[in-house]
């Protein structure tokens, strides 16, 4: 008698003899370190785990399966089943994250797996462990769509909840590096605080550094009485530009360093589609 004739001898045991099944789920379980029949003992015990509510076995025979499963269809389904599984059963809500994270480098645009994981961020304060995932899909894609511009909202949404609004502002003595002691006279009020910027309005009465005490990072940008100016990291972690003396308005933006690439490969792209329909032409 082969393996495959056991598996369904004891698929019998299971659905026709009550009295049977606890025998049988145990010599299934002892199939699941047999590659050549796990599956097909998976696809048996997975009837008899949901009837007795045994989560964590059946997340362990949906993990066996992507293990041997090469369907992408098949895989997708599994793991968000899995992702399901530990927030709404076990109610493990770190596991239930990291499990909607693989959904979403599978399916980065699905705004199901989206939600799922702005709503979960909040409750385990997984705000950095979301702008990964987003930054790590953003720097590789090159698209302009409508779909890529939905997740740069979330990345600048999920950037101002994982790094706070600054609670605190300083005017201070020019350096290099900038440092947040030695202020001078002088004063800033916040204008605007919106997602991915960061707007304020400073008096100084000398050359001065306003320091912001926001956490600086790739992608942040600094512009001042409306021109582009450098951007300075005082202390080596807080957003920073130098001011001259008298009023400046000072306006901080961040936009994802993966789009920035995107629209300057899809404008170099529209440009060279122009001269070559210019090219084209004939007097």
């Amino acid at each position: 008698m082969n393996k495959f004739t056991h598996v369904c001898q004891y698929a019998g045991y299971l659905f026709d003899e009550k009295r049977m099944v606890p025998k049988a789920a145990a010599i299934l379980e002892g199939m699941l370190s047999d590659a050549e029949v796990a599956v097909d003992a998976a696809n048996l015990l997975e009837a008899v785990y949901i009837r007795r509510n045994a989560w964590k076995d059946l997340v362990g025979i949906d993990s066996l399966r992507l293990k041997f499963s090469e369907d992408p269809t098949l895989r997708l389904a599994w793991t968000q089943r899995i992702a399901q599984i530990y927030e709404e059963q076990i109610e493990d809500l770190d596991e239930a994250f990291n499990w909607y994270g693989r959904v979403f480098q599978e399916r980065p645009t699905d705004p199901v797996t989206q939600e799922q994981l702005v709503r979960l961020a909040p409750k385990q304060n997984r705000w950095r462990d979301l702008g990964r995932l987003l930054d790590e899909y953003l720097d590789n894609e090159l698209a302009n769509s409508d779909e890529v511009l939905a997740l740069v909202r979330i990345a600048i949404r999920v950037y101002d909840l994982a790094h706070p609004l600054p609670m605190s502002l300083v005017v201070a003595a020019s350096g290099d590096p900038p440092v947040s002691d030695g202020p001078v006279a002088g004063r800033v009020t916040p204008v605007a605080e919106e997602p991915g910027q960061l707007f304020f309005v400073a008096e100084a009465e000398q050359p001065a550094v306003l320091i912001v005490r926001h956490a600086g990072a790739p992608g942040w940008r600094a512009r001042v009485n409306g021109s582009p100016a450098p951007l300075l990291l005082a202390d080596r972690k807080y957003l920073a530009a130098r001011l001259e003396p008298g009023r400046s308005e000072v306006r901080f933006s961040y936009v994802p360093p993966g789009l920035r690439r995107g629209l300057a490969i899809s404008a170099l792209a529209g440009l060279v589609t122009v001269a070559l329909l210019a090219g084209g032409r004939r007097p």
